[in-house]
């Protein structure tokens, strides 16, 4: 089965739950959109600069409004996100036991239980928090459109400067996918050589000790912790390579905008409100 089909699949078995989630998460996501617009009238008002009849408690007041709906938002997600999140873990956990059950050969799962625990434990973890991705798409692409739209409204060169960073993640990302496999994957598979050695070896304790063979055993589960400590530093360390040029990227695109709105400032084309709202 596809990725697409079995995410839409999961997705249906507790859709109101999930269709909740959107709601509460996405207005969370909007809220930062809001809160800039009321910031902007707020400093404009302050200037002079607001329409008639507005004044600065108008706006605070405006803001603990969008704040106190945040929250409420916050709450809702609160009761409603880990119902679905653990509804999707018990249903993927329990089709897992249903196949491992009706299993025709157990011993070649037997011979494989650190496999099966990662799967158990791992898999089912990382295919929920796939899914989670969706929660926050609706919200960030409504959020994203929104912004844009306005930025574009006030300056299209720094509007463009804003959206650049975001293209060059999505580049790096596609270029490295290729690594975040490999490294993943042998990360995964060290993981599940030292958990199928630590099953047999409880399970051939009397062995070991008839053929005293201890210290060949505690050698080879060593060597084996070590590859799996090499395979996850690999893993870990291009992991927090990406995020370092997605953070560093937008840091850099912060300060050429300010230094682009300074600019503009200067002239006389942006009002104080514009600069804390972008």
């Amino acid at each position: 089965m596809r990725t697409g089909r079995a995410a839409i699949k999961l997705l249906r078995y507790r859709p109101g739950l999930f269709l909740l989630t959107i709601l509460f998460r996405g207005a969370d996501d909007l809220v930062p959109f809001l809160t800039g617009l009321v910031m902007k009238a707020f400093f404009d008002t302050l200037t002079g600069d607001a329409q008639a009849g507005s004044n600065p408690w108008t706006f605070v007041a405006l803001f603990i409004a969008v704040e106190i709906g945040d929250r409420i938002a916050l709450f809702g997600s609160a009761i409603v996100w880990p119902r679905w999140w653990y509804a999707i873990e018990s249903l993927l956990r329990k089709n897992l036991m249903d196949a491992l059950l009706n299993v025709r050969t157990p011993r070649r799962i037997s011979s494989a239980s650190g496999e099966v625990t990662n799967r158990f434990r791992d898999d089912v973890g990382a295919v929920v928090r796939y899914l989670e991705r969706y929660i926050h798409l609706w919200g960030n692409l409504i959020f994203a459109a929104l912004a844009i739209a306005w930025m574009a409204r006030i300056n299209v060169m720094i509007t463009f400067v804003t959206v650049i960073p975001s293209i060059l993640v999505v580049i790096i990302i596609d270029a490295a996918r290729k690594y975040i496999y490999q490294y993943r994957t042998a990360q995964r598979v060290a993981t599940a050589q030292v958990t199928n050695f630590i099953n047999e070896m409880f399970q051939a304790v009397l062995a070991i000790k008839v053929a005293t063979m201890e210290s060949n055993v505690i050698s080879h589960f060593h060597r084996l912790n070590d590859g799996r400590r090499k395979s996850t530093l690999i893993d870990n360390l291009f992991e927090q390579l990406l995020r370092s040029i997605n953070q560093n990227l937008g840091n850099v695109a912060t300060g050429v905008i300010l230094i682009l709105v300074a600019e503009r400032m200067k002239s006389g084309d942006f009002t104080v409100g514009i600069l804390p709202s972008s």
